[in-house]
């Protein structure tokens, strides 16, 4: 399906925290994909495990942040802390 049709993206990860910031699993195929500046971009939702849920991971400049992420406990809306 082509990205502009897309309105809504659940996204795995390892981990997540606050601000939106996600650890993949290292090949950077989500970055890649939502950083494409000529399509607009999904509504992106990371999904994992509360105990996968932490208050900072490291980023990169190239790293796409989540606008929100789904756990088992609860959802958690990261639009504030992205500015």
């Amino acid at each position: 399906m082509p990205r502009h049709e897309i309105a809504l993206a659940f996204v795995p990860g390892l981990a997540f925290a606050k601000d939106g910031a996600r650890l993949g699993y290292g090949g950077g195929y989500y970055d890649r994909y939502f950083a494409d500046a000529r399509q607009p971009s999904p509504v992106r939702v990371g999904v994992c495990f509360r105990e996968q849920f932490v208050d900072r991971l490291p980023r990169d400049p190239h790293d796409v942040r989540m606008h929100a992420v789904l756990t088992d406990g609860g959802v958690f809306d990261c639009r504030e802390t992205i500015g």
